[in-house]
């Protein structure tokens, strides 16, 4: 029996001196870091206070976490940054006095105006009467001039002076019936509007037969 127990024994206390060594390792490194004095856990330094120690100031919300509540009104308030107010440019004194009594407006020349609704009545005028003069003779020009062709249409322009006196004629089509269109322009043409006070050129459309 006693030679078993001697392995044993021993085995024993190396078990208890490798615990009361470790412990002691730990009671050492315990001592170097408290100074031998016991910690207070009320004392530890929070989060927050040991970053305001090292000067870094705890942002007041973790822009990497989603908001999951949903709540309206507990966003992080938002600070408007004040814009550098710019100067107002200085005004020389004829423009602060141009400013503050401003002349009246431009008023339209009467005499611009009145030669512009003559010219406005005269061109209204004169096309009523060109396209009145093309439908009297429209009978006579188809007879004359719309020979093999049923049909045509021909564009007609004339230019009246100021005293209402056709100076200039003109005469086109669509490119598909030039002899017609030949013929009627050869036809002798005379019209004659009232006085105008304005040249004016206006068109008119003959429609053959």
């Amino acid at each position: 029996m006693s030679s078993a127990s001697g392995p044993t024994q021993r085995s024993r206390w190396i078990l208890l001196g490798s615990l009361a060594g470790s412990l002691t390792i730990l009671f050492v490194a315990w001592w170097s870091l408290t100074g031998g004095q016991p910690i207070d856990p009320a004392a530890a330094p929070q989060p927050g206070t040991a970053a305001s120690a090292t000067g870094i100031q705890p942002a007041p919300t973790d822009s990497a976490r989603w908001d999951r509540d949903g709540k309206a009104g507990d966003e992080p308030p938002l600070v408007a940054s004040a814009t550098p107010s710019i100067p107002a440019k200085q005004l020389d004194a004829d423009r602060e006095a141009w400013l503050a009594d401003p002349p009246a407006p431009a008023q339209p020349d009467p005499a611009q105006q009145a030669f512009l609704a003559a010219r406005d009545a005269a061109f209204n005028d004169a096309t009523v009467a060109l396209q009145a003069a093309l439908e009297d003779r429209r009978g006579a020009l188809a007879r004359t001039c719309l020979k093999g062709v049923d049909s045509a249409n021909i564009f007609f322009e004339a230019s009246f002076d100021e005293a209402g006196k056709l100076i200039e004629t003109q005469v086109a089509d669509n490119g598909t019936t030039t002899a017609v269109k030949d013929c009627v322009a050869g036809q002798p043409f005379k019209l004659s509007i009232p006085k105008t006070g304005a040249a004016v050129r206006v068109r008119g459309t003959l429609a053959l037969p």
